[in-house]
């Protein structure tokens, strides 16, 4: 991402802002991913904060045509220098364990970028955007692989030190066995989550039609990628968040309940049982979502698992409520293509008139393209009937629209095997 960053405006040109802005937002929030794995505290916030000023960055390049050359150079050296001063802050803090190469490196590198953007603000913008993009990039690169993180195999031992009981033998000897489980059945549920996603594609290809072409085969395609996004969406923006909220609120039930199963059993251990059960399954959660913040593949294979059943469920029922744009993700496909066709209407619309202007020529010009109904005076008015779909799934699929004496009169439309009216032909609207 540095290197294309670099090289924008050579190969982007005038649009070197908006791809050095968007590769920024990008490098940005891989910065903020990063943070999760972070295995300090001090360097959870340091990503996050990091991966924030450079995401800004981006917003700031990505907007450059509406600002002065001058001014953004200038705002970009203040990015700059406060990461500079953040850098230093910690250092002086101790985050980073005595080492000051490893945060005062980072701090002179931020520096002279800032120092060069003040000097370089009266030259070339691009160019200018260019170095101080791909500098920021490579210095997100070196925060991510200098930062030590934790790995999926940590799960068990960081959930224990979360709850507040790191130091129970039996606890941590069975945290450790649910996260070598978890491990050796990411086979099984990786072949469950593509049979769900071959059921979506053959449920999509039934319905959309198979016709042997490209087109036939990429649209059915483009609805189960948008059945695995709306999964995705399921499932870190609905479900996961819920039941975090409802654990962080029981986490002191939690650990009182562990600590007093944990006891000698005696008299009443028939209660314990079902506790037990309970708990087992929480901290079975709680291991798999901290192998997920720890693993991008373990993420996304469980945001999978938790949001294709639902997604699946969507995409089967979701025609029998009527037409929609955001949940039918056979629609998100026909949206594609409509784009597609869009950008290229009005060349369309040029070509057809220069192919049929040779015909029209040969008219006077006051009667070119003009449309003159067989059996009819040349100067005489006429009714014509306009038919559309304009596909938004509304009322408005269900109007006609007349020319009649010089103005225009919407009849109401019949839906299908419906009556224009209660009793009667349909009344016309102004």
């Amino acid at each position: 991402m540095g290197a294309a960053t670099f090289l924008s405006p050579v190969f982007a040109g005038e649009g070197a802002p908006s791809l050095i802005g968007l590769l920024l937002i990008g490098a940005g929030m891989l910065e903020a991913w990063h943070g999760f794995r972070r295995a300090t505290v001090a360097g959870q916030r340091a990503a996050w904060l990091g991966g924030g000023i450079t995401i800004a960055m981006g917003v700031l390049v990505s907007n450059a045509a509406a600002l002065a050359a001058t001014g953004i150079a200038v705002l970009l050296a203040g990015w700059f220098a406060l990461d500079a001063i953040r850098y230093v802050g910690r250092g002086l803090r101790g985050d980073y364990a005595g080492r000051a190469a490893d945060w005062l490196l980072p701090a002179l590198g931020n520096l002279a970028v800032a120092i060069l953007l003040i000097a370089m603000r009266q030259y070339t913008l691009g160019w200018t955007l260019a170095l101080a993009g791909g500098l920021r990039i490579g210095f997100t690169a070196w925060s991510i692989v200098s930062s030590p993180v934790f790995t999926a195999t940590d799960a068990g031992d960081t959930v224990l030190a979360q709850l507040g009981l790191p130091d129970e033998p039996e606890l941590a000897a069975f945290a450790d066995r649910v996260a070598a489980e978890e491990r050796a059945r990411a086979s099984l549920d990786r072949g469950w989550i593509w049979a769900f996603i071959v059921t979506l594609f053959a449920i999509h290809l039934g319905r959309m039609g198979f016709d042997r072409s490209r087109l036939g085969i990429s649209s059915p395609l483009v609805a189960v990628i948008g059945d695995l996004f709306l999964a995705l969406v399921i499932a870190f923006a609905v479900v996961i968040p819920l039941r975090l909220v409802f654990r962080r609120l029981t986490r002191g039930i939690e650990r009182r309940a562990w600590r007093w199963c944990l006891a000698d059993e005696g008299e009443g251990s028939w209660i314990r049982r079902p506790v037990r059960a309970a708990l087992t399954h929480r901290l079975r959660f709680s291991v798999r979502m901290r192998s997920a913040r720890y693993s991008a593949r373990t993420a996304l294979s469980r945001g999978l698992q938790i949001g294709l059943p639902p997604a699946a469920i969507i995409a089967a029922i979701v025609p029998v409520f009527g037409m929609s744009w955001f949940f039918d993700t056979e629609n998100w496909a026909a949206g594609m293509w409509n784009s597609w066709a869009e950008a290229r209407t009005d060349p369309w619309r040029e070509a057809m008139v220069r192919a049929t202007f040779d015909v029209e020529k040969a008219k006077s010009p006051a009667e070119w393209y003009s449309v003159s109904p067989p059996r009819l005076a040349a100067a005489g008015d006429f009714s014509f009937l306009v038919i559309g779909d304009p596909g938004e799934g509304d009322a408005s699929q269900y109007r006609r629209c007349l020319r009649r004496g010089g103005g225009w009169r919407r009849v109401g439309w019949p839906r299908r095997g419906g009556t224009p009216g209660a009793s009667g032909p349909p009344r016309a609207r102004p």
